[in-house]
């Protein structure tokens, strides 16, 4: 009975000192105007897909903090592998780096490695995705300053023109590819939350509690 009790004391405090780690929404935007800023290029070694000096709208970030609309997103990608057709799902694995900025301050930048670009052949929609693990992926702020581990980004890119498919630059099969394209692009970012860790003299006074409670319960035992 002795141990369970202890036992259950330390993981009360442990609870209160670290806490679990759960993913969180921290950054989400959303492409200014509706012409295609994303372009892709379809050549014999693979696909490369880039966006400079997109003008977007930050519509949520962690903790609320202040931020400066119109921000910028920047975007590269170049794939690192053929692309599949798997019914009439297309993927494609990408790496590369992107940023989110405004005014000297870097909302959020990172990096990817073996990220993909999937949609539906023919349609008008792809969607990038980035998921820590198995991808590589690194986040990086002066603004978000309780930045946890990096979890995901995705991306959609609208309005894919032309609609999505497979070409092979080089022929006779040499090499299958996502077609060039452009779009429209939004998105949003995901990390750990980081548990807040309460002062010393708050641990002190709710540890005491603790053990207060678990002598009284023994004397009643």
């Amino acid at each position: 009975m002795k141990i369970l009790k202890v036992g259950t004391l330390a993981l009360a405090l442990s609870g209160l000192a670290g806490g679990s780690a759960n993913a969180a929404a921290i950054l989400a935007f959303s492409q200014l105007g509706t012409a295609n800023s994303i372009s892709a290029t379809a050549t014999d070694t693979g696909t490369t897909v880039t966006g400079a000096g997109i003008a977007v709208t930050i519509t949520a970030i962690e903790n609320n903090i202040p931020v400066i609309n119109p921000a910028i997103f920047n975007f590269t990608a170049t794939s690192v592998g053929q692309a599949t057709l798997t019914g009439q799902t297309v993927e494609q694995a990408y790496s590369g780096s992107f940023s989110v900025t405004a005014g000297g301050a870097n909302y959020l930048s990172g990096t990817f490695t073996n990220a993909f670009i999937s949609g539906v052949n023919g349609s008008t929609g792809l969607t990038f995705f980035a998921n820590q693990p198995p991808n590589g992926l690194t986040f990086t702020s002066n603004a978000i300053t309780t930045l946890g581990v990096p979890r995901s980004l995705s991306l959609a890119f609208t309005n894919v023109t032309p609609i999505v498919n497979i070409v092979d630059p080089a022929g006779a099969l040499a090499l299958n590819t996502l077609g060039s394209f452009t779009s429209i692009v939004s998105g949003n970012a995901s990390a750990d939350a980081v548990p807040v860790v309460p002062e010393p003299a708050t641990m002190t006074i709710l540890g005491l509690g603790l053990i207060g409670a678990a002598f009284r319960a023994r004397r009643r035992s």
